[in-house]
């Protein structure tokens, strides 16, 4: 900050040593010369530490920066710890050497140059303007060790200030001015330049980013257009595949259907196929066809047996625990519940089907193994439990005068037309077909 006028040559005390003013240093026997390059100092030492003691701030940001000089001597020289004494002591000898009676020719150019590196924030051109000041000052000596321009004309005489110190303020202020308008004109010019070569380069970048902005421009446009037609390309792939998929699930379930009729049908035949067959062996429980299940079935199916996925096996073993002793009608609803049962579970595990319906496993095998008596109630949960044809099984039980299922009957399925046989066995496997004649008899 800079000093007021009035109150630069007020003593400072507070803080620190105080600075000495320009009558001082008169008194002390500095000249003119002196006095403009003190002056000068105490203007950088204002201008970085403020006005109270800025010495000892000086000498307090060097011992905390380690700035080391020749002529100063420093305790990070040594090692040693800095103490109040040291610091105190290195403030009196900077104050001597700022105009004291024995520093008449002003400071020696260590403590200039230590002050300029402290407290300017360019140091350099500082530093040319402070060694031209300290060279008029000696008689137009150089700094020792400085090696840079000086700015102190040779022919003009020896500045005659007059006893007022006004002179010597205006003369340090005009020196002051003087250099920062030649670093304000340096500065000037070096913007100017740079912003001519910004300009230039701005009008080059200008004219790249147009060129890139039509060519982008261009090749958005030829990417929207190709990317519309692929889409469109796409839309009518995808309509395509989504009717053929179509096609192919309405075909899917259209064999769905047809194959579970079939199964339906091919089920329904066989039961009543094995309940109507002849008995070869009477072991009490079971019953055993004369002709073999795979061939009847096999002349009837021909190569779609294998499409149908019907348990041949399975049910030749079952019918060894067919009642043997059972109505044709019991047999048949037995068998053909059995087929349903292993379409659902093929491991047939009576205990999980009996707790699924709410009854126990030995009423569900006498109803599967047609054993009398043969409860309608369980008939009709086993009925309702593996989705089978309820209003077939309601003909078989009326049939036999028992009571018909409670629950509303599903539609039934197009049987199968069983072999005509001759007797009792092949008047009740044509009753069990459901087919009726011409005249719409059953």
């Amino acid at each position: 900050m800079r000093v007021d006028a009035d109150n630069a040559d007020k003593p400072r005390r507070r803080g620190g040593r105080r600075l000495r003013t320009a009558q001082q240093m008169r008194e002390a026997g500095c000249s003119d010369a002196v006095i403009t390059l003190v002056k000068r100092l105490q203007h950088l030492l204002h201008q970085r530490f403020g006005v109270e003691g800025p010495l000892r701030a000086l000498v307090k940001h060097a011992l905390a920066h380690r700035i080391t000089s020749d002529a100063i001597y420093l305790p990070q020289h040594t090692g040693a710890e800095t103490s109040a004494k040291d610091v105190s002591r290195l403030v009196s000898r900077l104050s001597e050497q700022m105009g004291g009676q024995r520093s008449t020719q002003g400071p020696a150019w260590p403590y200039a140059e230590l002050i300029v590196r402290c407290c300017s924030p360019d140091p350099d051109a500082e530093l040319a303007h402070v060694a031209s000041l300290w060279a008029a000052a000696r008689g137009g000596a150089r700094p020792p060790g400085y090696h840079g321009p000086l700015r102190l004309p040779a022919s003009d005489p020896p500045l005659a200030l007059p006893e007022d110190h006004t002179l010597a303020e205006l003369t340090l202020r005009c020196s002051i001015l003087e250099h920062d308008l030649a670093k304000a004109l340096a500065e000037n010019t070096a913007l100017r330049a740079e912003n001519a070569h910004l300009r230039a380069r701005d009008i080059d970048t200008m004219l790249l980013l147009n060129s890139t902005i039509r060519a982008f421009r261009r090749m958005s446009q030829q990417r929207d257009r190709a990317i519309a037609s692929r889409a469109t390309i796409l839309s009518s792939r995808d309509r395509q595949a989504e009717a053929a998929l179509a096609d192919v699930v309405r075909e899917a379930a259209r064999r769905k259907r047809i194959l579970r009729r079939q199964r339906e049908a091919l089920t329904k035949y066989v039961a009543m196929h094995l309940a109507s067959s002849r008995v070869v062996e009477d072991r009490g429980v079971a019953t055993v066809p004369r002709d073999p299940v795979h061939d009847t079935v096999t002349r009837v199916l021909g190569d779609d047996l294998d499409g149908l996925g019907f348990p041949l096996e399975p049910i030749m073993r079952h019918l060894r625990h067919v009642s043997a002793t059972a109505s044709l009608l019991h047999r048949t609803i037995a068998i053909y519940l059995w087929l349903r049962f292993y379409y659902v579970d093929s491991h047939t595990d009576y205990e999980r089907l009996a707790r699924k319906i709410g009854y126990t496993r030995n009423q569900v095998v006498r109803v599967l193994t047609a054993t009398d008596p043969m409860p309608v109630p369980v008939i009709t949960a086993v009925t309702e439990t593996l989705s089978a044809d309820k209003l077939w099984i309601n003909r078989l039980l009326s049939d036999v005068g028992a009571q018909v299922l409670v629950a509303p009957p599903s539609p039934s399925h197009a049987l199968w037309v069983a072999p005509e046989r001759t007797g009792e066995a092949g008047a009740a496997a044509h009753n069990l077909s459901g087919d009726t004649d011409e005249s719409g008899r059953g």
